[in-house]
């Protein structure tokens, strides 16, 4: 007759091993933002040549999860350095896989802040291209938070 008493033991290491393997891992927003004719805020390819066009420093890149519920959370925000480039890591469960929304956001003065409610693709394979024009940024993001609050 089979002991049953080490069935528990091989199922605890089972499941830490899926959960170190399998998703846990933090999940990280790359990308660049780059001055262009129009604004636009999309994932592309890591070879997608808008990559490489002029770059701006110093814009606030802010990321929100659930942005239409009473959950609604910022959980990253960063500054681009002077390649225009940033890391968000984004340590909640279920980013890049769920099917949920988050509000992605670029501000700095002297540009047009840029928004996008979106999913975060699967995978670190994609690179956020955010191309900001200039013009003037009427509010900072906490007055566009409060507003969207107000009027959605």
């Amino acid at each position: 007759m089979r002991d049953r008493r080490a069935a528990p033991g091989r199922r605890l290491i089972a499941v830490a091993w899926l959960a170190t393997a399998g998703g846990c891992q933090t999940y990280v927003i790359e990308g660049t933002v780059v001055q262009g004719p129009f604004g636009e805020m999309t994932f592309v390819r890591p070879d997608d040549p808008r990559l490489n066009d002029p770059p701006i420093a110093n814009v606030r890149v802010t990321v929100d999860r659930n942005p239409d519920s009473l959950s609604r959370q910022q959980v990253g925000t960063r500054i681009t350095d002077a390649r225009g480039w940033f890391e968000i890591p984004v340590g909640e469960f279920g980013a890049g896989w769920m099917d949920e929304q988050w509000l992605l956001v670029a501000f700095k003065n002297g540009y047009q802040t840029l928004s996008t409610t979106q999913h975060l693709p699967r995978g670190s394979e994609r690179r956020l291209l955010i191309i900001m024009t200039p013009g003037h940024a009427e509010d900072s993001p906490e007055d566009w938070r409060e507003q969207y609050e107000r009027f959605r």
